[in-house]
């Protein structure tokens, strides 16, 4: 736990240490170059602080990117104080992506003109890899089965491609239409009529 001042507030101090145990730090010049890191964001890119430390802040963007109109917006953005943050992917000393959540923060001059950056950030690499390989399976499955979504009257709202494919129609000539109609020529609409209260009681 961190001190506490005699006002039972913690100071501008107290504050400074906890980010800086906390959260990811680096600041830069408005040219790019590394002015300083704390060691939590010399650990996620795999440099060491004294190696940050005069590179460009470009050493640690993947090379793809650097020709990006997202780059080119991220710099004009930044001159304008319209960087709230986000989301971001970075390069590890080993060439390997790494992504964070970063706040971005540019310092002026007495003049107020632009004189450097500080970003605070997690690093959510992680969190990325999961959610990727979520969609992954998503995708796998969207792929390998027949799946449709309808309205509880039974107006079909959306299929994936294998289920559009099975019925050899267009699709813009399913959507929008009710399920007897689109199976009207392969089940019994006896039984579709049976069917569709229980599902729409939640029943399968």
């Amino acid at each position: 736990m961190y001190p506490i001042s005699t006002t039972g507030k913690l100071n501008q101090q107290d504050v400074l240490k906890a980010m800086d145990t906390t959260l990811a730090y680096i600041e830069f010049a408005m040219d790019g170059t590394i002015l300083s890191a704390n060691k939590n964001y010399a650990a996620i890119s795999g440099y060491t602080v004294r190696e940050l430390v005069g590179r460009n802040i470009k050493t640690l963007w993947p090379s793809g990117d650097l020709i990006s109109p997202a780059h080119t917006e991220f710099w004009n953005r930044l001159k304008q104080d319209k960087m709230p943050g986000g989301v971001f992917k970075r390069q590890r000393k080993d060439g390997q992506a790494f992504w964070i959540r970063a706040v971005y923060h540019v310092l002026r001059n007495a003049r107020g003109t632009p004189e450097k950056v500080v970003a605070f950030c997690i690093e959510i690499t992680e969190h990325i890899h999961a959610m990727a390989e979520k969609l992954t399976r998503l995708d796998a499955v969207d792929r390998s089965f027949i799946t449709a979504s309808y309205s509880l009257d039974g107006i079909l709202l959306e299929g994936n491609e294998y289920f559009i494919s099975t019925l050899g129609r267009g699709e813009h000539e399913l959507l929008g239409q009710e399920l007897k109609q689109i199976l009207s020529n392969c089940v019994d609409q006896k039984k579709i009529a049976e069917l569709w209260p229980l599902i729409r009681a939640g029943h399968t």
